[in-house]
């Protein structure tokens, strides 16, 4: 599921894994213009992102139900 980036004019929330910001998937906040991101959390793993992500597209109104799976 990553990345994924959420976007609205310049302002940006993503979650990605980026190589040389740690070895476990980040939380980023930042702009366009000017170019910056900064992290804000970092996840244990890329299924706790996943997880995040499905919650965040629920919240966000992006997807009607969130998928049941094996509690993290």
């Amino acid at each position: 599921m990553l990345p994924v980036k959420y976007k609205r004019d310049i302002v940006f929330i993503s979650v990605e894994q980026i190589d040389c910001m740690g070895k476990n998937p980040g939380l980023y906040i930042g702009t366009d213009y000017p170019n910056q991101m900064t992290k804000v959390a970092s996840f244990a793993n890329k299924e706790k992102a996943d997880l995040f992500i499905q919650y965040l597209d629920y919240i966000l109104g992006y997807k009607d139900s969130i998928e049941e799976g094996p509690a993290t």
